[in-house]
């Protein structure tokens, strides 16, 4: 009717100076359809200035992500969504007790479509997850805007496009997700500059190029997961300023070049995930210094040399993963001290020798693989007890040595 139009009408004149005009020339777009729903008799709404009127804002802009990302046909549970109560207490949306948004949790929801360059109409968000989703489209740059946002969680979704370099601005974000997706381009080095910055994730997308140098001390950051990209060229020194990392994760990149000595210096590091990518040279004694590792993977690269016995310090080692490279020599006695080893993939090498006694101490081992390596004798008794004890499995597959035998496992030549 004509209270409606004209209720309509205004509104519209107040998002016009934030928003262009044209994306309400479509009828029944997702702007249209969340100013029309406001106008037709939403109560909570009282006219007034965008600029001021937070409420305006925050509700217009809590209706314009449902609408824009399918909330009426795909969305699990939007049952408390588009209704006459307050937006905070609709499903995901989190208040402060002036009720304005800090957070949105939509995560694992139904989501489709594209996130609104209005998101930053949420002025004051602090986290953000539309993780595990089907959205689409690009991250907006809007986003970076929103200076108290300290959690960006939106993996596992459609994405395109790259990361801005306005990534840095963000001064209170500490984590960012948004793995899973189809982001391309380069890594800004930007992201690392966020000052609060604490875990990054960033694996299974396209990014290609250089891994991002760090120019100066990173102080917070604990988790960087580069996995699963196109990154080509070195692994760097300098990654030795991330002082506080204690989860790296590189594999399944083109990365080339050797392992980097200085990160022994980064003594916080309990995970490192260097696999599938075309480094080679020998392991570095620095290595060695990273005494709190509970997972080392190197396997599917081009490692050689030996396995020195200074494994021995890496005591809190529960998996290590050194398979499909080109390590030989025999087994050191040193690997018999790792206790707490669950997991020891020595697969595909070029080991030789007996297979020492003391490995029978590793009895927590659940998965251990010594096949396609050049053994020779028995697997002692010892570790067959230890095998058959902890019900674990034993691989030691195509041996090139006949003469190599084994009571606890099976051997295909």
């Amino acid at each position: 009717d004509a209270e409606e139009s004209l209720r309509y009408m205004e509104l519209r004149v107040e998002l016009e100076k934030v928003i262009d005009t044209r994306v309400f020339d479509e009828v029944c777009s997702p702007y249209d359809q969340a100013l029309r729903w406001i106008a037709d008799g939403d109560d909570q709404i009282k006219l007034g200035n965008i600029f001021t009127n937070n409420d305006f804002a925050q509700r217009y802009g809590a209706a314009l992500l449902y609408y824009s990302t399918s909330g009426p046909l795909s969305w699990m549970d939007s049952s408390s969504w588009i209704s006459d109560t307050h937006e905070c207490t609709w499903r995901g949306l989190n208040c402060n007790s002036a009720e304005v948004i800090l957070g949105i949790s939509l995560e694992n929801s139904g989501l489709a479509g594209s996130i609104p360059q209005e998101i930053n109409f949420f002025r004051r968000l602090e986290t953000l997850d539309l993780s595990q989703n089907e959205i689409t489209g690009s991250i907006p740059f809007t986003l970076y805007d929103i200076a108290q946002l300290s959690s960006l969680r939106l993996s596992g979704n459609l994405l395109n496009g790259e990361l801005s370099r306005r990534i840095g601005s963000l001064t209170n974000l500490e984590e960012i997700d948004v793995s899973g997706n189809q982001l391309t381009g380069e890594i800004p080095a930007e992201v690392y500059e966020a000052p609060a910055i604490r875990h990054i994730f960033l694996n299974s997308n396209e990014f290609s190029g250089h891994m991002p140098t760090v120019d100066s001390l990173v102080r917070y950051l604990e988790t960087l997961d580069l996995e699963d990209n196109d990154l080509t060229g070195t692994i760097t020194e300098d990654i030795s300023r991330m002082s506080r990392l204690r989860i790296l994760r590189l594999g399944d990149n083109s990365l080339t070049g050797f392992l980097p000595r200085r990160l022994g210096n980064v003594r916080s590091l309990e995970e490192i995930n260097f696999s599938g990518n075309d480094l080679r040279g020998r392991l570095p004694f620095e290595l060695f210094s990273l005494t709190n590792l509970r997972l080392l993977d190197l396997s599917f690269n081009e490692i050689s040399g030996v396995l020195p016995i200074d494994i021995k310090k890496l005591e809190k080692l529960a998996v290590l993963q050194l398979d499909n490279n080109e390590l030989a020599g025999t087994l050191t006695s040193g690997l018999s001290t790792l206790t707490n080893l669950e997991t020891l993939t020595l697969n595909h090498n070029a080991f030789s020798g007996t297979i020492p006694p003391s490995y029978g101490a590793l009895n927590k081992l659940a998965r251990i693989d010594l096949g396609f390596n050049r053994f020779i004798g028995s697997v002692p008794d010892e570790f067959c007890s230890t095998v058959l004890q902890s019900n674990s499995i034993l691989l030691a597959d195509g041996q090139q040595s006949s003469s190599f035998t084994c009571d606890c496992c099976q051997i295909q030549r």
